[in-house]
């Protein structure tokens, strides 16, 4: 008897209402299968997350080792290479621990019959439902191979574009770290020194030198209380961006705050494109590719608009028109998604959009960078300003006197 999984899934009933819940099968495509039979639209199904996930306690898969497992396998079967034997040569190169037992597994589940995709949707931590959905398009019209690419593409488009942001905050972080680290030297070994030579002055501190000594005298009696409220803060920060609610919000924030609202922008309409344009290039028929495309948006708030184009595309709205009934897509994608329907390239097009966006995302990213170091430069200098202010000016008023 096969071994049966918890899964949760996010569906849309016969009402037409949104509804979650947990639902058991051997497999994401039986899990699939089940909600299909019970009349269910399925729009996105996962494991559910453990508390050893939530903090990255396990090992996890890079985007980075996905697309190059990913790459080299799509070369292979090109090269005319069984599968089996394609994931017998990936298992004994493969560095990633997590990654080298799926593919086994997989190896082991294609040799007793099941479909590639089948076998993939085992491991939904690993490879996602674009993913899986990607390859079974691809099996279906023998086009695997070309599937696989424009996969590996995909994920080193993904994995490019969350490095450039990283390195972005690279410098800022620094920054920040620095002077939190060089703030609580100051704190706790030059500030008591100074307080000594200050009581002994007897001379009325300014404001900014009490501020300071209080900060200092809490940081000294109850650092404790600071590193227990800090890990607390950290640990409820994260638990609670992976509620619902949380993560709706935090999304949200990344659509409104400066800076980051262009950089999301055009990072989601360069993946809603690119992921888009993929399955319908794959064969995949477009109300499905457009639910599987909404499950690929990790933003809640495309994710739940691309959810309603869904239903709006079941009622038989073309595509353009429910896409410019929103207002977080641009008008231009709902203008070249007209183009595309008008002229049948709907995924050319796409792709084509996609690539527009990666150029806009990349150049935002630039002038980002550009803006932050002026802006961290300001903050450290006015940090290094009341310290110098509140440490100097009593030291001068003494010697003034003296």
């Amino acid at each position: 008897m096969a071994t049966l999984n918890r899964y949760k899934y996010r569906a849309r009933n016969k009402e037409g209402d949104i509804i979650t819940g947990l639902v058991e099968a051997a497999s994401m495509e039986a899990a699939e299968k089940t909600l299909s039979e019970h009349g269910m639209a399925v729009l996105s199904v996962e494991t559910p997350k453990t508390f050893a996930e939530i903090f990255n306690l396990r090992g996890k898969v890079k985007m980075k080792d996905r697309a190059n497992f990913t790459r080299q396998m799509a070369t292979m079967v090109n090269a005319g290479l069984p599968l089996p034997q394609v994931l017998n040569l990936l298992s004994r190169s493969e560095t990633s621990e997590v990654l080298k037992n799926a593919i086994i597994d997989i190896q082991e589940d294609l040799e007793t019959g099941y479909s590639f995709s089948t076998a993939l949707s085992k491991h939904p931590k690993i490879f996602s439902r674009v993913f899986i959905n990607a390859v079974r398009a691809g099996e279906a019209t023998g086009k695997l191979e070309v599937v696989l690419l424009q996969l590996a593409d995909t994920l080193e488009r993904d994995s490019q574009a969350g490095n450039k942001l990283k390195t972005m905050m690279l410098y800022p972080a620094f920054i920040v770290m620095a002077m939190v680290v060089v703030g609580g030297i100051m704190m706790v070994r030059v500030v008591p020194v100074l307080v000594s030579v200050f009581d002994e002055a007897e001379e009325s501190l300014p404001l900014a030198t009490k501020i300071l000594i209080a900060i200092s005298s809490f940081l000294i009696n109850f650092w404790w209380l600071v590193l227990i409220l800090f890990i607390a803060a950290i640990f409820g920060l994260r638990v609670y961006i992976q509620t619902e609610r949380g993560k709706a919000l935090f999304d949200q924030a990344k659509l409104r705050i400066y800076i980051l609202r262009d950089l999301s922008k055009m990072f989601y309409m360069a993946r809603f494109s690119r992921t888009l344009g993929m399955l319908v290039s794959a064969g995949v028929p477009l109300l499905e590719s457009v639910q599987i495309t909404s499950d690929a948006m990790d933003n809640v708030v495309y994710k739940h608009t691309l959810e309603r184009v869904s239903i709006q595309l079941e009622r038989g709205v073309a595509m353009s028109l429910a896409l410019s009934k929103s207002d977080i897509f641009p008008p231009l994608i709902s203008q070249m998604v007209l183009v595309g329907e008008q002229t049948g390239e709907l995924d050319k097009v796409l792709v084509k959009m996609s690539k527009t966006y990666e150029e806009e995302y990349d150049t935002l990213i630039k002038g980002a960078a550009t803006l932050i170091e002026p802006v961290v430069i300001i903050l450290l200098g006015a940090g290094v300003a009341f310290m110098v202010f509140a440490i100097l000016i009593p030291i001068y008023q003494i010697s003034l006197i003296q």
